[in-house]
């Protein structure tokens, strides 16, 4: 897979209403992946089926190339004059992952059944970096450019426990873990971790009654860090924003939690679906800051004691008869509570995210499929000790399809989407329209091609906007996109039964 990439980046740091520093980016990215895995297994069953031996083995190899060119212009208050400087970053990333898993299952009574199994494996992860200036031949700086790795070596025993009814399934187990973790910077090795844990699992299934259903699961899981959050040598693309890696972090150890209920009439064709999840993790794998004079944050990698998670969704679809239509209610909640360090001084931080939404659309579509709808995220951000940081910002949106077959040959198609993003800070709202039209001709025997021109962005307004809140800073990122283009779809559907579907082939042209 190979990805090519350029973007523009314009930062301000701003103190009161002082500037403090700039920085104007220009980044060149190529990056090319190379990856494959191969799995066997082998089942063998014993004793009129009342006992199964199951042996499993996965091998998996990925190789990652990223190029990196970066033109930085920077300015600060002191300063009259800007600076630039240029630089090439190139990284090489090897991983080779290879595991062994045996179970056997005995059946011990009426639906109980023991699963004792053990996995064992290992990974090795290896990061070749080259960075310097673009002057004097792309000479490399030696402190900069390292070769890091990490290998982790583990045996995972454990045991599970299942009970099947006809309306419940319930499932008890553990897993123990044994791992071993050796890394390396230029082949000078650091101290070997050695790690034990115990996860436990529970996962409970019940159906009373047909539309009705009831799940209830606990895991947890360990998550070593990677190469990269391994590494302590200094990532300086960003002239304003220095990280660093620890060779000393541990893994993550996460729990986590979800319910999830139900209910659906067959009669009524009305469905409410609850679902709750939550998560705590010890040793998260968090930033520790720290800011100059001159508002440039360096940050380091380190585990913090913990992080909770939190989500509620909540979704409900009922039709409305005598209007024709069908209407969607949806709810979600995210709650984040997590620390991070900033200036040796514990930052505790909440972000509360909501999202509502309403749709309709009607029941009857034999010519007509048309569906509209309303959404809005609402985003609460609050810090220990940046209250200046504290935000509530929200993002609104409207989309609106409508779909015409007049005929089995022909189909017609506008979609449009309206989302607004409130303002952060000193920037302005952002609007962002889109409107999506396209034409579909079916044709040759049992419509098995499909001849389809679309306008795509027809307004030429679209571009890309993510936000975030977390940590100790609130970001969004503004990025262009593919604009306007028309694109013309050949399809073909090469089985008999084409007019349920199949096997498709595509060409299609795009302008």
């Amino acid at each position: 897979m190979y990805n090519d990439l350029i973007s523009y980046t314009e930062t301000s740091n701003i103190a009161g209403e002082q500037l403090v520093n700039m920085l104007l980016s220009e980044r060149g990215q190529e990056s090319d992946l190379l990856s494959g895995n191969l799995t066997g297994t082998y089942t063998r069953m014993f004793e009129n089926q009342k006992s199964t031996l199951k042996l499993s083995g996965t091998a998996l190899y990925s190789k990652n190339l990223e190029d990196i060119r970066v033109r930085n212009e920077t300015g600060f208050q002191d300063e009259p004059v800007t600076e630039t400087y240029s630089q090439f970053h190139n990284n090489q990333t090897d991983l080779l992952n290879l595991s062994l898993v045996t179970s056997f299952t005995q059946r011990i009574g009426k639906g109980l059944y023991i699963s004792p199994w053990v996995s064992l494996g290992g990974s090795n992860e290896h990061l070749d970096r080259v960075q310097g200036p673009l002057a004097n031949g792309m000479e490399p700086v030696d402190s900069i450019s390292p070769t890091f790795n990490k290998a982790y070596r583990w045996i995972r025993p454990a045991v599970n426990l299942k009970y099947n009814t006809e309306k419940s399934q319930l499932t008890l187990g553990f897993i123990t873990e044994f791992g071993s973790l050796e890394t390396s910077l230029d082949d000078v090795p650091y101290p070997r971790s050695e790690h034990f844990y115990v996860t436990p699992l529970v996962s409970w299934d019940y159906s009373r009654t047909t539309g009705r259903k009831i799940n209830l699961m606990y895991n947890s899981s360990i998550n070593t860090p990677s190469v990269n959050q391994l590494l302590p040598i200094v990532n300086n693309l960003n002239p304003l924003n220095l990280y660093y890696g620890n060779p000393e972090l541990t893994p993550e150890f996460s729990h986590r939690f979800m319910a999830h209920w139900l209910i659906f009439d067959q009669f009524s064709f009305t469905s409410l679906m609850m679902a709750l999840s939550g998560g705590y993790t010890t040793d998260k794998i968090n930033w520790s800051t720290t800011v100059t004079e001159e508002l440039v944050q360096i940050n380091t990698l380190i585990n913090v004691d913990w992080d909770y998670r939190g989500r509620l969704n909540v979704d409900f679809s009922t039709p409305i008869r005598k209007l024709g239509v069908k209407i969607n209610l949806d709810v979600e909640e995210n709650w984040n509570r997590g620390q991070s360090i900033v200036n040796d001084v514990e930052n505790v931080y909440n972000t509360l995210s909501q999202r509502y939404a309403f749709s309709a659309d009607n029941r009857k579509k034999k010519k007509w499929d048309v569906e509209s709808g309303l959404g809005v995220v609402l985003t609460h951000t609050r810090y220990a000790i940046q209250e200046s940081l504290n935000a509530n910002y929200f993002d609104l949106s409207w989309f609106g399809d409508i779909r015409y077959t007049p005929t089995e040959k022909w189909n017609f198609m506008v979609t449009a989407d309206v989302t607004g993003y409130s303002s952060l800070g000193q920037d302005e709202s952002i609007l962002i329209p889109l409107i999506r039209a396209e034409v579909s001709y079916y044709f040759l025997a049992h419509n098995r091609g499909v001849l389809t021109l679309s306008g795509n962005d027809l307004l030429d307004k679209n571009q890309s906007v993510v936000r975030i809140s977390e940590l100790n800073y609130m970001r969004e990122t503004r990025s262009n996109t593919i604009g306007r283009y028309v694109m013309l779809t050949f399809k073909y559907r090469l089985n008999m039964m084409a007019k349920k579907g199949g096997l498709e082939v595509d060409f299609h042209r795009k302008h």
